[in-house]
Order: C-alpha cells, then structure tokens, then sequence
C-alpha cells in the first residue's frame, strides 16, 4: 500500500491540472494499529508536503469489515436483523467471513462479501452512537470532520 500510494502521490504531482479537494486513503490496520499504518502513509507524505492539508486517512482497526457490523440497528435497516459486533480479532479474513455470515443469517447471499451494501449500512448508521463503539471509526470521521472544516 505504500508503494501504491507514493505512486499515487508522484502522479498527482505531475498533472497539470487543479488538485483534489481532498485524498482519503483507506487501509486496513490489519492489527498494527492506526499510529503504525499512518506512520507508513506519512512516510511516502513527508515527500509532497503540498498535498499535506489535503490527505485524510480511514484507517479500520483491525478490518473495514468491523465497520459494516459496529450498528446493529443500521444492520437490520439494511439487512431486515440486527448483528453482533465480534470481539477485536486479528485472524486474516475473519470478519470477512463474519460479515458474510451474518449477511446470509438474513437470507441473503453476497456476491462480493458484502461490501456492495457498504452504503446501505453507512447511511442508516447513527455515527455519533458507532464513533463511539468503534474508536477506529470515531478516528476516521474526527479527521473527515477536521478536513471538512479547513
């Protein structure tokens, strides 16, 4: 990822043409925790100071999977049942595997693991009650706030 996204910044650099509002780059902390994988994306950064003020990070903690599960109520908007948040877990692909399962629980089969009702889930959540429930997501959307407001 931080190859691609130094690539990324290099290209952006080039073109000629006005910049982005702004950047949000999203990667799993895959269990490094949010302090190690944005230290990693500042490193490609600190190259294109230019585009410091414009770069936000998502940075789910452990899996963005987690983020679809942390509102039951906007679950079960989506999904006709609620869901249970699991425990913090670092096995790669089980909250994959967990998203898929508690969406098929509804009857439902999920062509793409789920990510395709991503927006569905997002739309209905209470942000403020799953900042608070999820402190990876309350990161991400204290930093989008912050970006929103400059």
């Amino acid at each position: 990822m931080h190859a691609e996204f130094s690539n990324f910044l290099r290209d952006l650099a080039r073109e000629r043409r006005p910049l982005p509002d702004a950047v949000i780059a999203v990667l799993d902390a895959n269990c490094k925790g949010y302090n190690e994988r944005k230290g990693m994306m500042d490193d490609a950064l600190m190259h294109y100071p230019q585009f410091q003020q414009l770069v936000s990070y998502a940075i789910p903690d452990p899996h963005i999977e987690r983020w679809m599960l942390v509102d039951s109520a906007a679950f079960g908007t989506v999904f006709d049942r609620g869901c249970t948040l699991p425990a913090m877990k670092c096995d790669k692909d089980e909250y994959k595997q967990l998203l898929r399962a508690e969406i098929r629980e509804s009857g439902i089969e999920a062509p793409l693991g789920g990510e395709e009702y991503a927006e569905d889930v997002v739309m209905s959540m209470d942000l403020s009650q799953a900042e608070i429930r999820e402190p990876s997501l309350g990161h991400f959307l204290k930093n989008l706030k912050a970006l929103f407001n400059q």
